[in-house]
């Protein structure tokens, strides 16, 4: 896994799954603004400032499964 994060213009969008937080650098990451999410191309986006797609999630107990963030940084999730 690459700890780094990533500016979302580098972010993959081919459906690969990733880490997306809205939280900026030196904010604390918590369950309201980090998700495991994958872009998916001709989504329209509610919540981000996407405008060829959507991040999508799925998460318990919510309804609509776009990530409810505007995501500003990535990462890799961890090696299995």
């Amino acid at each position: 896994m690459t700890d780094v994060w990533q500016d979302m213009k580098s972010a993959p969008r081919d459906g690969t799954s990733i880490i997306i937080t809205s939280a900026k650098h030196g904010e604390k990451l918590t369950a309201s603004n980090t998700y495991i999410a994958a872009f998916w191309d001709g989504e329209e986006s509610m919540f981000s400032s996407e405008t060829k797609g959507a991040w999508i999630c799925y998460m318990d107990m919510v309804k609509e499964p776009e990530a409810p963030i505007d995501p500003v940084r990535w990462t890799s999730l961890p090696d299995s």
